[in-house]
Protein backbone atom coordinates (compact mmCIF):
# COMPACT_ATOMS: atom_id res chain seq x y z
CA UNK A 1 0.00 0.00 0.00
CA UNK A 2 1.23 3.46 -0.83
CA UNK A 3 0.21 5.92 1.80
CA UNK A 4 1.45 8.10 4.62
CA UNK A 5 1.44 5.46 7.37
CA UNK A 6 4.20 2.94 6.65
CA UNK A 7 4.39 4.01 3.03
CA UNK A 8 7.12 2.95 0.64
CA UNK A 9 8.21 6.06 -1.24
CA UNK A 10 11.13 4.49 -3.13
CA UNK A 11 14.58 6.02 -3.23
CA UNK A 12 16.20 8.90 -5.08
CA UNK A 13 16.17 8.32 -8.84
CA UNK A 14 13.34 5.78 -8.82
CA UNK A 15 9.99 6.07 -10.58
CA UNK A 16 6.72 4.21 -10.20
CA UNK A 17 6.13 1.64 -12.95
CA UNK A 18 3.18 -0.53 -13.81
CA UNK A 19 3.34 -4.27 -14.33
CA UNK A 20 0.20 -4.09 -16.48
CA UNK A 21 -3.54 -4.31 -15.88
CA UNK A 22 -4.35 -5.60 -12.42
CA UNK A 23 -0.70 -5.64 -11.28
CA UNK A 24 0.62 -3.57 -8.40
CA UNK A 25 2.83 -0.60 -9.17
CA UNK A 26 6.49 -0.87 -8.17
CA UNK A 27 9.45 1.43 -7.61
CA UNK A 28 12.23 0.95 -10.22
CA UNK A 29 15.28 2.82 -11.41
CA UNK A 30 14.42 5.43 -14.01
CA UNK A 31 15.28 4.25 -17.51
CA UNK A 32 15.83 6.03 -20.79
CA UNK A 33 16.21 9.75 -21.17
CA UNK A 34 19.44 11.59 -21.74
CA UNK A 35 21.31 12.37 -18.57
CA UNK A 36 23.37 15.52 -18.95
CA UNK A 37 26.69 15.46 -17.12
CA UNK A 38 28.65 18.61 -16.28
CA UNK A 39 32.30 18.85 -15.24
CA UNK A 40 33.62 22.12 -13.80
CA UNK A 41 37.38 22.77 -13.85
CA UNK A 42 38.56 23.31 -10.29
CA UNK A 43 41.99 24.81 -10.92
CA UNK A 44 43.95 26.83 -13.47
CA UNK A 45 45.89 24.69 -15.94
CA UNK A 46 48.72 26.06 -18.09
CA UNK A 47 51.01 25.01 -20.94
CA UNK A 48 54.07 27.04 -21.92
CA UNK A 49 56.64 26.62 -24.68
CA UNK A 50 54.92 23.53 -26.10
CA UNK A 51 52.83 22.78 -29.17
CA UNK A 52 52.27 19.14 -28.16
CA UNK A 53 48.63 18.49 -27.30
CA UNK A 54 48.30 17.53 -23.64
CA UNK A 55 45.41 15.90 -21.82
CA UNK A 56 43.30 18.38 -19.88
CA UNK A 57 43.38 17.53 -16.17
CA UNK A 58 39.58 17.65 -15.77
CA UNK A 59 37.82 17.28 -19.11
CA UNK A 60 37.64 13.52 -19.68
CA UNK A 61 34.74 11.05 -19.53
CA UNK A 62 34.07 7.36 -20.12
CA UNK A 63 32.46 6.41 -23.43
CA UNK A 64 30.59 3.26 -24.41
CA UNK A 65 31.11 1.38 -27.67
CA UNK A 66 28.74 2.21 -30.54
CA UNK A 67 27.47 5.37 -28.83
CA UNK A 68 27.24 9.03 -29.91
CA UNK A 69 27.79 12.04 -27.65
CA UNK A 70 27.21 15.77 -27.85
CA UNK A 71 29.80 17.78 -25.92
CA UNK A 72 29.94 21.50 -25.19
CA UNK A 73 32.92 23.22 -23.60
CA UNK A 74 32.86 26.78 -22.28
CA UNK A 75 36.49 27.73 -21.73
CA UNK A 76 38.02 30.79 -20.21
CA UNK A 77 41.41 30.77 -21.89
CA UNK A 78 44.34 33.08 -21.35
CA UNK A 79 47.86 33.68 -22.55
CA UNK A 80 46.98 33.08 -26.18
CA UNK A 81 48.43 36.38 -27.32
CA UNK A 82 52.03 37.26 -28.16
CA UNK A 83 52.49 34.40 -30.61
CA UNK A 84 51.29 31.39 -28.59
CA UNK A 85 47.80 30.85 -29.93
CA UNK A 86 45.60 27.95 -28.85
CA UNK A 87 44.85 24.60 -30.49
CA UNK A 88 42.58 21.81 -29.34
CA UNK A 89 41.63 18.24 -30.14
CA UNK A 90 40.18 14.99 -28.81
CA UNK A 91 41.88 11.71 -27.89
CA UNK A 92 39.29 8.98 -28.54
CA UNK A 93 39.20 5.18 -28.53
CA UNK A 94 40.06 3.33 -31.77
CA UNK A 95 37.49 4.13 -34.47
CA UNK A 96 36.18 7.12 -32.50
CA UNK A 97 35.59 10.28 -34.56
CA UNK A 98 34.48 13.83 -33.91
CA UNK A 99 33.09 16.78 -35.79
CA UNK A 100 33.47 20.03 -33.93
CA UNK A 101 32.55 23.68 -34.09
CA UNK A 102 34.23 26.46 -32.15
CA UNK A 103 33.99 30.18 -31.65
CA UNK A 104 36.36 32.48 -29.79
CA UNK A 105 35.83 36.01 -28.57
CA UNK A 106 39.11 37.86 -28.96
CA UNK A 107 39.75 41.01 -26.94
CA UNK A 108 42.46 43.21 -28.38
CA UNK A 109 44.47 45.86 -26.61
CA UNK A 110 41.71 48.47 -26.92
CA UNK A 111 38.91 46.15 -25.83
CA UNK A 112 37.16 45.57 -29.16
CA UNK A 113 35.69 42.09 -29.57
CA UNK A 114 36.20 40.00 -32.68
CA UNK A 115 34.58 36.65 -33.33
CA UNK A 116 36.46 33.84 -35.06
CA UNK A 117 34.95 30.46 -35.77
CA UNK A 118 35.86 27.05 -37.12
CA UNK A 119 33.37 24.40 -38.11
CA UNK A 120 33.21 20.68 -38.85
CA UNK A 121 36.78 19.96 -37.86
CA UNK A 122 38.20 16.47 -37.66
CA UNK A 123 41.48 15.87 -35.89
CA UNK A 124 43.12 18.82 -34.14
CA UNK A 125 42.46 22.44 -35.01
CA UNK A 126 43.63 25.93 -34.13
CA UNK A 127 41.07 28.23 -32.53
CA UNK A 128 43.26 31.29 -32.04
CA UNK A 129 46.37 32.13 -34.01
CA UNK A 130 48.59 34.05 -31.63
CA UNK A 131 49.06 37.68 -32.56
CA UNK A 132 50.44 40.53 -30.51
CA UNK A 133 47.63 42.28 -28.66
CA UNK A 134 45.09 39.48 -29.15
CA UNK A 135 43.82 37.27 -26.36
CA UNK A 136 40.97 34.79 -26.73
CA UNK A 137 39.36 34.96 -23.34
CA UNK A 138 36.13 33.04 -23.99
CA UNK A 139 35.87 29.96 -26.17
CA UNK A 140 32.85 27.81 -27.00
CA UNK A 141 33.51 24.37 -28.47
CA UNK A 142 30.76 21.98 -29.53
CA UNK A 143 31.57 18.46 -30.67
CA UNK A 144 29.65 15.46 -31.89
CA UNK A 145 31.64 12.41 -30.92
CA UNK A 146 30.89 9.02 -32.48
CA UNK A 147 32.40 6.00 -30.76
CA UNK A 148 32.92 2.87 -32.86
CA UNK A 149 33.28 -0.65 -31.49
CA UNK A 150 35.70 0.19 -28.65
CA UNK A 151 34.79 1.74 -25.31
CA UNK A 152 37.24 3.89 -23.39
CA UNK A 153 37.61 7.61 -22.66
CA UNK A 154 36.97 10.85 -24.53
CA UNK A 155 39.84 13.11 -23.51
CA UNK A 156 39.86 16.83 -24.37
CA UNK A 157 43.36 18.04 -25.31
CA UNK A 158 44.91 21.45 -25.88
CA UNK A 159 48.24 23.24 -26.36
CA UNK A 160 49.80 26.37 -27.76
CA UNK A 161 49.43 26.80 -31.51
CA UNK A 162 53.02 28.11 -31.69
CA UNK A 163 55.61 27.66 -28.94
CA UNK A 164 55.78 30.69 -26.66
CA UNK A 165 57.13 31.36 -23.19
CA UNK A 166 53.85 33.12 -22.46
CA UNK A 167 51.83 30.14 -21.17
CA UNK A 168 48.37 29.35 -22.52
CA UNK A 169 45.90 28.68 -19.70
CA UNK A 170 42.42 27.30 -19.11
CA UNK A 171 40.91 28.85 -15.99
CA UNK A 172 39.05 27.27 -13.11
CA UNK A 173 35.32 27.54 -13.60
CA UNK A 174 35.56 26.46 -17.25
CA UNK A 175 32.84 23.90 -17.97
CA UNK A 176 32.32 20.76 -20.06
CA UNK A 177 28.84 19.30 -20.50
CA UNK A 178 28.07 16.07 -22.36
CA UNK A 179 25.09 13.89 -23.14
CA UNK A 180 24.43 10.64 -25.01
CA UNK A 181 22.50 11.25 -28.23
CA UNK A 182 20.47 8.69 -30.11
Amino acid sequence: EIGIAGANYGTDGQVLTSGGAGAAVAWEAAAGGNNITTIVKDGIESVGSSTTLQNDDDFVFSVAACTNYFVELLLQAGGTNDGGGFKVGWALPTNGTHKSWSVGIENNAVGDAEVSSNSHQEGNWTIVTGASGKNASNLIIRSRIAIGGCSGSAQFQWAQEASSGNAATVANGSVMTYVVVE
